[in-house]
């Protein structure tokens, strides 16, 4: 699944207002994101990488695609396991999460539909039931 955003953009030579291309997806089992420029005076770039975008691009996807979630129904059993909820949650919060199995569903991420999508699956592939659902993130 591919999820683009379109962002207002300055034209870093002509300073004219166009928009940056972002896209998120995942290729094998990877996590990337591209960023293109296209200016009608025949500036332009591109820039790829795996992981997170830089917070700007993200918070476009998010504004674009709107936010999303994964919740842990049924937990899985291993070290694997262990370690990625330690990586979504943080390490302190990893063993409080292990603790209260018994208070399923927990959510154990939020972010954009991609990443979301990338983090259910790691979670599937380890033998935990997730759920993705999107939702309206609190006024700020």
């Amino acid at each position: 699944m591919i999820a683009p955003a379109r962002i207002p953009s300055k034209c870093a030579s002509c300073l004219k207002t166009g928009s940056l291309l972002v896209t998120q997806d995942i290729v094998g089992d990877t996590l990337v994101w591209v960023e293109s420029f296209d200016c009608a005076c025949g500036h332009g770039f591109e820039a790829k990488g795996e992981g997170f975008p830089s917070p700007f691009a993200r918070k476009g996807l998010l504004i674009a695609n709107g936010y999303h979630r994964v919740q842990l129904v049924k937990r899985a059993k291993g070290s694997a396991f262990q370690e990625l909820l330690a990586y979504c949650v943080g390490a302190k919060e990893a063993k409080a999460l292990a603790k209260a199995s018994a208070r399923l569903p927990i959510t154990v991420y939020e972010g954009t539909v991609v990443e979301a999508q990338f983090i259910a699956a790691a979670f599937s592939d380890l033998g935990a039931s997730v759920k993705r659902e999107a939702f309206d993130p609190p006024i700020a």
